[in-house]
């Protein structure tokens, strides 16, 4: 929130270009939090690892062919 209000601190000529930067920065740092928040759990819901992949290279490493 800081970061977006200190971008009202820096002037551009024309307001509706100073509103397009605020706003690209607004949605650039919500996208980047609500990254963070979904890769911070990657076993529940939107972004779900699934065992299949683990198991699968695990097998490999052991050195079954299962």
């Amino acid at each position: 929130m800081i970061t977006v209000v200190f971008t009202y601190l820096i002037g551009m000529e024309t307001p509706w270009l100073h509103m397009l930067a605020v706003a690209a920065l607004t949605v650039l740092v919500t996208h980047i939090l609500y990254t963070d928040s979904i890769l911070e759990y990657p076993f529940n819901d939107a972004a779900r690892v699934g065992p299949d992949a683990f198991e699968l290279v695990l097998r490999q490493i052991e050195g079954n062919s299962n």
